[in-house]
């Protein structure tokens, strides 16, 4: 994992329309020796802009070695190897970025490394970012959220630059419908079949083929990783507890949540909210 950040505020979280995007941290300082991991996973993006030194990232079966001056962005939800040397200093910003709609945000399946001339503009967006960490007060919160935007702007067109974002929705008014429905159902299956069928006039069969067809997923899973998304989100906050956490899902048990999350994230709760 990364060294964790020497200012940790109430975390940040912007609605950008068909897009949610929270802070989880930012720093700009050396790496521990306790930085270098194997089958580390988490479920934000992560953005280093190597100052000194170098990493080697493995993931599968491919690997990239990035070094001074490089960025390196991985997406979320990667199991990877880290190694930074001795010497490395890191930029790093930490984020989750999640579509309304339940699509993937990126069609990546590996970290990405481009050169830090490439992409001007990143870095002092970067360092922005950690600036405002340590502004207080309301003209802090401000700040954070406008360097949030200006970070999440960069961010999206380098992936885009190198064709690996994915395309917005297609705007069909009967599946906005069928997923307002089930923002508003906010919790795990049963989906809440009567109301989407009354809502998108499809019957269940073709609700399931929709759904499946555009966003990869039925009702249900879509519920699923919405809820993951939601977890993601609380846990990203420190003061919040793991049971308290659990009981705004609708667990009724604790332990029920962590098995519930440690499937689908590979990871307990307590481990997904370290910074890495």
């Amino acid at each position: 994992m990364d060294a964790a950040p020497p200012v940790r505020p109430l975390p940040v979280r912007l609605d950008l329309g068909p897009v949610t995007v929270q802070l989880q941290n930012a720093y700009d300082q050396p790496l521990p020796s306790s930085a270098n991991q194997s089958g580390f996973r988490d479920q934000v993006h992560a953005c280093w802009l190597l100052r000194h030194g170098a990493v080697t990232v493995r993931h599968g079966a491919g690997r990239v070695i990035a070094r001074a001056g490089q960025w390196v962005l991985i997406p979320a939800g990667l199991r990877r190897d880290q190694r930074f040397t001795a010497d490395t200093t890191l930029l790093s910003v930490r984020f989750s970025a999640e579509r309304r709609d339940g699509r993937p945000l990126l069609a990546a399946t590996g970290p990405l490394v481009v050169a830090g001339s490439g992409v001007p503009g990143l870095r002092p967006a970067g360092e922005a970012v950690v600036a405002a960490l340590a502004t207080p007060g309301l003209a802090g919160a401000c700040a954070r959220a406008a360097t949030l935007a200006d970070f999440f702007a960069g961010w999206l067109a380098v992936w885009e630059t190198n064709g690996m974002a994915l395309a917005a929705s297609d705007g069909d008014p009967r599946l906005s419908a069928a997923l307002e429905v089930l923002e508003r159902h906010g919790r795990l299956a049963p989906a809440p079949w009567p109301e989407l069928l009354a809502a998108t006039r499809w019957s269940r069969a073709q609700c399931d083929r929709v759904f499946r067809a555009r966003l990869g997923c039925t009702p249900a899973q879509w519920l699923d990783r919405r809820q993951r998304q939601r977890a993601d989100a609380l846990l990203a906050d420190p003061d919040l507890a793991v049971k308290t956490i659990a009981h705004r899902l609708d667990f009724s048990d604790p332990s029920h949540f962590a098995r519930w999350y440690r499937r689908g994230a590979g990871i307990a709760p307590d481990a997904a909210r370290r910074p890495a």
